[in-house]
């Protein structure tokens, strides 16, 4: 209580001061007495500080002790004014300015005693004050404006009426102390979770913000407030419903991202899109919100539940594509690193909301607000990577040149997320220290920046490695192609040179047939079968078709390879020539390769090819192989070399070209290719 003594006279002012110090201590009521030898130094020391009461002399030199009240009275309604003077012609001006009580000089002790204790009366019951230091200051809480306290990690957050949180570390146990003198008033709780080790509250106007407060209070496990103070308000139940859906929505990001990793591989789905959503997505929505119930009840963390969940959709997800794990899972934990870095933002924007709204960090989760962030910030990210994600990546999926690259681009988003984990603070309060909010803002963004510049910097670097590895093998294939064109070219100018050979021996024999040199003749037969190849060279009409089949057929005779060729073609075909022969060539190369690599005794190769409907033509070869062949995805790799087989991608360029199609197949230990040249 504050006493301000106004008078011009020093020897007034200290008889009444010693006075009133007298009558108070009788009283048992402590006040602090301040003197003023004028009002205007009253007014002024009222500006800072308000005063309980004050003795006003109204006869001073400047302002009267009635004027000073006047202006007093615009600014302070409560405090308690009396006149002490010689002359009672101010008293109806006291009332005016509603003065409690108006003393003549000289008045004596029992008048001062029944002023002060009608003073004491009309003064409001001392409330008791808690001094807490927050940010290196005192700031004193009447009790009476306390709603909750929260002792964690070594800081006691304090909620108030005004909707502010006070932090403030200190022991909780010197914190309660004097709070267990008014019990009436305060009840005192400990209460464990399975997440924290012990979580200590108080209550006082109201119970505690907690999601539990309902049942906690119908249990009995908190008394009732007393009279005069809140209770429950009809609002908690509404409060702890929105609750609820805050670890909810944090899980509910996994149907983003699940939809998200989709995008590229829509060709390589098991089931058809819509079959398979009509099962995948409600059930991991419900097993979003389950583990977002799960956790809400036992007050924990989504972080293990997340991890969890992400991993059971990246299962599924998997196993419902036909590509390799290593494409599907290197997607999984690229859409995982994305989101992650986006959960570190919320964090920080969940901060950001509560500390600018004051509100205690009740939860182990994110706020409301920052939860719509959240799932917002991640549908839109699904939204913006439509386009790029069925083009570009998908065109990454399907090229098979892009093989070596999915093997290390794993390690990329692996290090954002345990980036992301590493930021997790053990305790919320933390970003609520210092600067530390800042920077975790600043960090959480840049995060989220570089991930995005990281992706697009190894997509350009991907793709012009690509470009660059394709080029090297067409000039693979084009210089292969152009081995075996000469070698054909070369077998095609051997057999014309075989068949002049031929017609001239032929000359020769008619003309000692004609002279009847018969012993001659005989000589020169002789003499001529010995050089022929023990080959039956016609194969068909069409001598380009004669001459590679005849090529590769005097291989395999030559390796004891049994050979046999079926071939119904015209002179003149419907296809061209050239296409014919490298398919041929591609084909019969093969087999004999494969045949070498086989049991003697299972070898063979059987050739068949024929024209249909005028502008088909029909080639199929087939060869015994004992070796391990090496199939992906339906198509078939060669034996020598980790990427596709050469001679296959070639027959299926050919073949495409011409408007054709081409199959290859493994089967009982035989391989079989089929093609067909349209013209």
């Amino acid at each position: 209580m504050r006493i301000a003594i106004v008078d011009d006279l020093e020897t007034e002012r200290a008889q009444l001061k010693t006075r009133l110090a007298r009558q108070l201590r009788l009283c048992g009521a402590e006040a602090e007495l301040l003197e003023f030898e004028s009002g205007e130094s009253f007014l002024a020391a009222e500006k800072e500080q308000r005063f309980t009461a004050a003795f006003l002399d109204i006869y001073m030199h400047g302002m009267s002790g009635m004027d000073a009240a006047k202006e007093l009275r615009k600014t302070d309604a409560d405090c308690l004014l009396v006149f002490t003077t010689t002359s009672t012609d101010h008293a109806l001006e006291g009332f005016q300015v509603r003065a409690l009580h108006y003393l003549v000089k000289p008045f004596s002790e029992e008048e001062l005693s029944a002023l002060l204790a009608e003073m004491l009366a009309r003064l409001p019951r001392p409330e008791p004050v808690l001094t807490v230091k927050v940010s290196g200051s005192d700031v004193r809480l009447c009790y009476r404006d306390i709603i909750s306290a929260e002792h964690f990690a070594h800081l006691i957050n304090i909620r108030t009426t005004a909707l502010k949180t006070l932090v403030t570390r200190q022991s909780f146990k010197v914190f309660t102390e004097p709070l267990k003198k008014r019990s009436p008033l305060f009840r005192l709780r400990q209460r464990y979770d399975r997440q924290f080790r012990a979580r200590r509250r108080f209550s006082g106007r109201c119970l505690l913000h907690d999601r539990r407060q309902q049942r906690l209070c119908q249990s009995g496990a908190f008394e009732a407030c007393p009279a005069g103070v809140y209770g429950i308000s009809a609002a908690k139940g509404a409060y702890e419903m929105k609750d609820s859906l805050r670890p909810i929505l944090e899980l509910l990001v996994v149907l983003p991202g699940l939809l998200l990793g989709y995008f590229p591989v829509k060709t390589y789905l098991k089931q058809s899109p819509g079959r398979l959503a009509a099962w995948l997505f409600p059930l991991m929505a419900c097993l979003c919100i389950g583990s977002g119930l799960a956790c809400y009840r036992l007050h924990a963390s989504t972080v293990f539940a997340l991890a969890g969940v992400a991993l059971a959709a990246i299962c599924l997800y998997t196993r419902t594509l036909t590509i390799s794990l290593w494409k599907s899972g290197t997607i999984a934990l690229a859409v995982c690193a994305v989101f992650a870095c986006v959960n570190s933002l919320s964090r920080a924007v969940s901060a950001a909301i509560i500390r600018n709204l004051q509100l205690p960090p009740d939860g182990p989760w994110l706020c409301l607000g920052a939860c719509v962030f959240y799932n917002a910030v991640c549908w839109g990210i699904v939204l913006a990577a439509y386009y790029p994600a069925t083009h570009t990546v998908r065109a990454m999926v399907e090229d098979d040149n892009f093989a070596q690259t999915w093997y290390v681009f794993w390690v990329l988003p692996l290090a954002f997320i345990l980036l992301n984990l590493f930021m997790i603070p053990r305790y919320q309060s933390t970003l609520q220290t210092g600067r530390v909010l800042q920077g975790y803002i600043v960090l959480s963004s840049a995060l989220l920046v570089f991930m995005f510049c990281f992706n697009a910097v190894f997509l350009l670097m991907a793709t012009s490695l690509n470009r660059n590895a394709k080029l090297q093998q067409e000039n693979q294939f084009l210089s292969m192609q152009q081995q075996r064109y000469e070698n054909l070219r070369t077998a095609i100018e051997e057999a014309r040179q075989a068949r002049h050979d031929m017609r001239h021996q032929f000359n020769q024999i008619s003309a000692l047939a004609d002279a009847g040199d018969l012993e001659n003749l005989k000589s020169y037969l002789a003499k001529t079968v010995s050089r022929i190849p023990n080959l039956d060279m016609c194969f068909c009409e069409n001598r380009a078709a004669d001459s590679v089949v005849g090529y590769y057929c005097a291989m395999a005779k030559r390796d004891e390879i049994p050979f046999r060729a079926r071939l119904d073609l015209p002179e003149t075909l419907p296809v061209d020539e050239i296409d014919m022969c490298l398919v041929l060539s591609n084909l019969l190369e093969n087999a004999l390769e494969a045949s070498l690599r086989t049991a003697p005794g299972r070898r063979q190769i059987e050739i068949t090819a024929c024209v249909h409907a005028d502008r088909i033509l029909l080639i199929e070869v087939k060869n015994a192989f004992d070796g391990e062949v090496n199939e992906k995805n339906g198509v078939f790799r060669s034996s020598k070399r980790r990427e596709n087989g050469i001679g296959i991608q070639s027959v299926t360029h050919i073949a495409e070209k011409t408007g054709g199609t081409s199959t290859f197949t493994y089967q009982n230990g035989t391989f079989s290719a089929k093609v067909m040249l349209c013209g």
